[in-house]
């Protein structure tokens, strides 16, 4: 409360009092035809597809280092948007049905957001940019706008730290939607994160625990208890093979095939008075997904894969972005606060042949994973891709736009290491294409 009244005595002398603003009368709650601001469904709908289009990252955040961008990798994300974005999507979601609102929304959750924080979670980055192959202070941030050269390290508050108290609220809004109810009176999971529910459903009590390796494994547990029937509904990503099915422990009975709904969810009758258990099983496959200029971005269910470049990890104490610059008060931190810059220790510099792609799992389908999960190595499922290194410019003391065609190579073919872009704190994952000779991926 003492930092809502601090707010609200700032807008009153900043002449920007935000009761005055968001009445009743401007932004009634209930949609009315007659309203201004209360935009029709197919007006939002179209709003959503053009910022997809022109502006959104192969991660699934929005490309905008504070001012909206087109797509090149060498512009920046900040953190805040990828935490607001999953609320905003899921809300979004709820209202239209639109089963690609929340496929983004699990991009955006799995892939962009915990990119820019460290594993630990005390540290995170500003801005990150979909090829990022070292994490430092830059001698140059006019790539940016209103960013300063700073903001790609991983720290207390490297620009200004909003994103500091922002961030921690993302994964929470997240789970917490992760089961909706329905219009016909049940209760969906439509984001496929692990989690337990415990509701009512039409005044029937019910108790829902998702158990699964996801994003890292595509099978799902449940163990759904209820007094009385009522049917549940999970979301099928558009990722999801036709062969993906439901099956029952310890039972004779064939795999289910899936029978989805128009809005992409697959009903499931649970009987009341017992615990019924199943288990849902989504197969796929490695995606390649064709970016402007020949580019390309790997996915492997809703995970997108960069280069696992290796680094060198060094720590400082915590630094002011703004004036007075240098260390903060020992007042402001905690002793679990750093800056850390990460330079790199292995090529970074690399075009890949698609054709040449394998898969490697580590009990993948466990629901035991490492913690902390978003770590170098720790997801259990990594990809090997046939590469070379090509000469690869500089620009701004940062990657340059991908060369796109005419490129020099510099080394022989070699099984490159990918790994979930959210475990890669540095990366590569905007690619040149290249077509190489047949070799053994290791």
């Amino acid at each position: 409360m003492e930092t809502m009244d601090m707010m609200i005595k700032g807008g009153e002398v900043g002449e920007a009092d935000w009761r005055t603003f968001w009445t009743e009368e401007s932004y009634p709650k209930v949609w009315t035809p007659d309203s201004n601001y209360n935009l029709s469904w197919s007006q939002t709908r179209t709003a959503i597809n053009l910022l997809s289009k022109s502006h959104r990252s192969i991660a699934g955040t929005i490309i905008a280092d504070e001012s909206i961008t087109d797509l090149s990798p060498v512009h920046g994300s900040e953190l805040c948007i990828s935490a607001e974005l999953m609320f905003s999507l899921s809300y979004i979601y709820q209202f239209l049905g639109d089963n690609d609102l929340a496929d983004w929304a699990e991009r955006t959750a799995f892939n962009a957001f915990p990119v820019s924080v460290s594993p630990d979670w005390w540290s995170h980055q500003y801005i990150q940019q979909e090829n990022q192959p070292w994490s430092r202070n830059l001698s140059s941030a006019s790539q940016w706008v209103d960013v300063n050269s700073y903001s790609n390290v991983f720290g207390l508050e490297p620009n200004y730290p909003c994103c500091t108290v922002n961030h921690p609220q993302a994964y929470p809004k997240f789970l917490a939607n992760s089961f909706v109810a329905t219009e016909d009176g049940n209760l969906a999971h439509v984001f496929l994160a692990p989690g337990k529910v415990s509701t009512i459903v039409g005044g029937n009590p019910v108790t829902v625990v998702a158990e699964t390796a996801y994003p890292f494994g595509h099978k799902i547990h449940y163990e759904i208890t209820a007094e009385l029937d009522f049917f549940f509904y999970i979301r099928i990503p558009a990722w999801a093979n036709a062969s993906s099915t439901i099956t029952k422990p310890d039972s004779d009975e064939p795999p289910h095939p899936l029978s989805v709904t128009d809005h992409s969810l697959q009903e499931v009758r649970i009987p009341g008075n017992t615990s019924y258990a199943f288990t849902l099983n989504l197969e796929t496959h490695v995606r390649m997904e064709e970016l402007v200029q020949g580019m390309v971005a790997i996915y492997y269910g809703p995970l997108l894969y960069s280069l696992a470049v290796d680094y060198e990890q060094t720590q400082t104490v915590p630094y002011s972005y703004d004036f007075p610059y240098g260390p903060l008060p020992e007042n402001t931190t905690h002793v679990h606060t750093h800056d850390h810059i990460l330079t790199p220790k292995s090529a970074w510099n690399v075009a890949v042949d698609t054709s040449q792609i394998q898969i490697g799992m580590r009990a993948a389908h466990s629901p035991k994973l490492e913690s902390p999960i978003w770590a170098l190595g720790a997801p259990p499922v990594e990809l090997r891709i046939a590469a070379v290194q090509i000469e690869w410019p500089i620009e701004h003391d940062t990657a340059a736009v991908p060369p796109t065609s005419n490129y020099t190579v510099v080394s022989a073919p070699f099984s490159a290491r990918f790994v979930p872009y959210g475990s890669a704190k540095v990366h590569m994952a905007h690619l040149p294409k290249i077509d190489l000779p047949k070799i053994q991926l290791i």
